[in-house]
């Protein structure tokens, strides 16, 4: 009886000791951010999520270290950097009283046209390119009182210039939009880069093509790019007369 207790006690001290131990894991994550695997010499943008996504074998427990101060113990965690640089993430895993780890190193990059520790100071960019107008507004006539080649479902056949100072940029060199319609996206070919610099000021002209001299509208001023206004993708701009509204469409260039 005495040995069958002692045999009996064994065996469970056996067992407590094999569950105690565990099965030795393998750490192991991938990083996607946008749906994009991340390598260690590709750069993550700021303010935007990441994905850890858990691949270990044999884990139990996972701790991570983020780098910046922030941790979770989620199987598959996401996180946000809010300042710019490069950061190890360590993953620990654990089973029972075994465990592995895996670090990786990551790049927080700031949104193109921004710079700083924080990405938040806005760069100048070298030039803005025009690319397309889409005309918003213009009279249902021409200045004669008479429909647009000659019918009220006609529009106007469009020259569209570019202006800064006195200097004058066609599109294309004369490429026409016959009929043009409003709400319509025309591209301005070849594209148009400006000076990003506030001191410049530009405008856009229309002209009917029936005669290249007769001025549809003249546009206000407007800068390309102005500090503290972020990257819009594109301004709307009216003319000077309230008739005509267009909407100018950007890309930037920084080098």
């Amino acid at each position: 009886m005495k040995m069958h207790n002692l045999l009996s006690k064994s065996l469970v001290g056996f067992l407590v000791l094999a569950v105690g131990c565990g099965t030795q894991p393998e750490a192991c994550f991938e990083v996607e951010q946008d749906g994009a695997k991340l390598t260690s010499e590709a750069d993550a943008v700021l303010n935007k999520e990441i994905t850890f996504n858990n691949c270990s074998i044999d884990g139990e427990e996972f701790n991570w270290d983020f780098g910046d101060g922030t941790v979770s113990t989620k199987e598959n965690p996401t996180h946000t950097y809010t300042a710019g640089g490069v950061y190890t993430v360590s993953l620990d895993v654990k089973n029972g009283s075994k465990e592995d780890w895996r670090d990786q190193m990551i790049t927080i990059a700031c949104q193109e046209g921004y710079e700083g520790d924080n990405c938040n100071e806005e760069k100048t960019p070298y030039t803005v390119t025009i690319s397309k107008v889409r005309v918003l507004k213009f009279p249902a006539k021409d200045k004669y009182g008479s429909y647009w080649d000659g019918s009220s479902s006609n529009g106007p056949d469009l020259l569209i210039k570019i202006y800064q100072g006195s200097s004058s940029y066609y599109d294309g060199g004369y490429d026409v939009e016959y009929n043009a319609v409003v709400g319509q996206t025309y591209d301005f070919t070849p594209s148009f880069s400006g000076y990003g610099s506030s001191s410049y000021s530009y405008s856009i002209r229309l002209y009917d093509e029936d005669s290249y001299d007769y001025l549809m509208g003249t546009s206000s001023t407007f800068s390309l790019y102005t500090n503290g206004e972020g990257f819009p993708s594109s301004k709307t701009v009216s003319s000077t007369d309230g008739e005509y509204q267009f909407e100018v469409y950007f890309t930037y260039d920084w080098n």
